[in-house]
């Protein structure tokens, strides 16, 4: 019988070698066998991570000079550019503080996305006759109440000290010290300004200036 090459060296190599170097070879285990460790090093999976619960708190101001005008047609076109803008983030929940200018503001997004926003007292300006110091302490204490699980993507539109407030308020909650901000936020936000507060599983991880042209 003629040689041949490779695995099987020649013809008299016994039935038994063979069967032995080819399950050497092949690293083949026989049914109730474990198979041969193999001494190449595997590199460890990572472990898996569960899905990121991404969402944002998005504070705008309403888009008109005072809370209870209503919108002329120039103040309703930068509200429908805020909803062209906004949508994008796929809010759940739109809260509107208790004057029409607010709710007027929110309008157009609300028909984009098919819900309805609702008007809080809590994010009423009024305050009680305190410090200016104390007074924002107590708008911001009492705009936490109109928030819905944090975990939900919200817009709050209101006046620019209630959004101040509770910007500070919820940093203050989560134990974010807004550091990296340049200055501390501004009551006077121009209409339509704001800050866009990102959050993963609810809790604040930065903070953006809203701005939309």
């Amino acid at each position: 019988m003629p040689h041949r090459r490779g695995l099987f060296t020649s013809a008299q190599t016994s039935g038994s070698t063979v069967v032995h170097l080819a399950m050497k070879h092949l690293q083949y285990a026989p049914p109730g066998r474990p198979r041969p460790a193999d001494s190449t090093p595997r590199r460890a999976r990572p472990p898996r991570r569960g899905p990121l619960m991404l969402s944002a708190l998005i504070l705008l101001r309403h888009v008109a000079a005072e809370s209870a005008d209503r919108l002329t047609d120039a103040q309703s076109r930068r509200a429908w550019a805020l909803a062209d803008f906004l949508q994008l983030y796929n809010p759940t929940n739109l809260l509107s503080g208790p004057g029409s200018a607010c709710a007027e503001t929110l309008g157009p997004l609300a028909g984009r996305l098919g819900l309805q926003s609702t008007r809080s007292p809590d994010l009423a300006c009024d305050a009680p006759k305190l410090t200016p110091a104390h007074a924002a302490v107590w708008l911001g204490a009492r705009a936490l109440r109109a928030l819905p699980d944090p975990r939900r993507t919200t817009v709050v539109c209101a006046e620019g000290p209630v959004l101040a407030a509770l910007l500070v308020a919820v940093a203050a909650l989560d134990g974010h010290d807004l550091a990296h901000h340049a200055q501390e936020p501004a009551d006077a936000l121009a209409p339509g300004g704001g800050w866009v507060l990102h959050r993963d599983d609810g809790r604040l991880v930065d903070v953006k200036p809203l701005s939309v042209r």
